[in-house]
């Protein structure tokens, strides 16, 4: 492979679905089936809003998947497969906010523990 800028590219070939992936897709419907996960992270000091962006941004374009969204066929008929979202929008799954409510640590676990059970959006990439 080149290293001309196809190189940076996710691939466009749609990727099957395994029936595990399949069934925590559908089940995550539920609110109470759902696999939640979260990470916060505590930093000394704030980042460099354009660095950040930056790195998360080629990133994106280097990892598998991560520009990649669940399609679901006709009538659940068969699994799901991932697709390249032609639209992805980085600024919609990084996002810079303050500590909510009285800033404090306990505060922040609580957003983003309504934020991670929330569910996730189904049009666009995980």
């Amino acid at each position: 492979m080149g290293a001309g800028a196809d190189s940076h590219r996710p691939s466009r070939a749609a990727e099957h679905v395994g029936d595990m992936e399949t069934l925590f897709w559908r089940v995550e419907r539920d609110p109470l089936l759902r696999n939640t996960m979260m990470a916060v992270m505590v930093l000394e000091k704030a980042p460099d809003r354009e660095r950040v962006l930056d790195r998360i941004e080629r990133a994106s374009r280097l990892v598998p998947g991560w520009r990649h969204r669940l399609v679901s066929p006709p009538l659940n008929l068969a699994n799901p497969r991932w697709i390249v979202d032609p639209d992805f929008d980085l600024s919609y799954h990084v996002r810079f906010i303050g500590a909510p409510g009285d800033r404090t640590f306990a505060s922040v676990l609580d957003y983003a523990r309504a934020t991670a059970t929330s569910g996730v959006e189904r049009r666009r990439p995980l």
